[in-house]
């Protein structure tokens, strides 16, 4: 393929500043993006949502990433990454569930199942989860959801469902005598 000039000639120019005494924001060499460690990233939601039993998602999910930066996964991985290093769901009765990767290769080596449990107890610890820890693939896929809370059968709620079965057999003993007093009133009419 050629190019053949048709029409006028145009220089072409490319995108520059206009003086070289512009200020630029030159970053800080101080910096952690300078220095190259990780930075770790706030993978929250703008939108912290807490679901019914008082697990705030957004810091579930960020407590989590910080975690696996911890290890050695690097934030771009896990910014690329995300939707399938954490899921999670929410059910009618508010009760959540989900999952996290956690890999068994990271840049700072072997991630065993002990420092992988370790993480996960820390986290279900923190927020009140149940979890179960499985290796598929080369890595470790914990799946966690809400403790179920149990209400103890000395509770008020219990005290006051007693009161209403009482009030209710009292309703039902007056209702049944007035029918009969109203069966008795209308045989005698006729």
């Amino acid at each position: 393929m050629s190019f053949l000039p048709v029409g006028r000639r145009r220089q072409m120019q490319s995108q520059i500043f206009k003086t070289a005494d512009d200020e630029l924001s030159i970053p800080d060499l101080e910096s952690g993006y300078m220095s190259g460690e990780n930075i770790s990233m706030d993978f929250s939601n703008e939108n912290n949502n807490q679901d019914s039993e008082g697990v705030d998602i957004g810091d579930l999910k960020s407590s989590i990433f910080s975690e696996l930066e911890r290890i050695g996964l690097p934030s771009r991985i896990a910014r690329e990454k995300q939707d399938s290093i954490f899921g999670q769901t929410i059910k009618s009765d508010g009760m959540l569930n989900g999952f996290f990767l956690i890999p068994t290769f990271t840049a700072e080596g072997k991630v065993s199942l002990n420092a992988a449990t370790g993480i996960a107890k820390d986290v279900s610890s923190r927020f009140g989860l149940d979890w179960q820890i499985e290796e598929i693939n080369n890595n470790y896929r914990v799946k966690f959801e809400t403790k179920k809370h149990e209400v103890s059968p000395e509770s008020s709620f219990d005290q006051l469902g007693k009161k209403a079965s009482t009030n209710n057999d009292v309703l039902s003993e007056l209702l049944e005598e007035r029918k009969n007093l109203l069966y008795k009133k209308l045989r005698d009419i006729k």
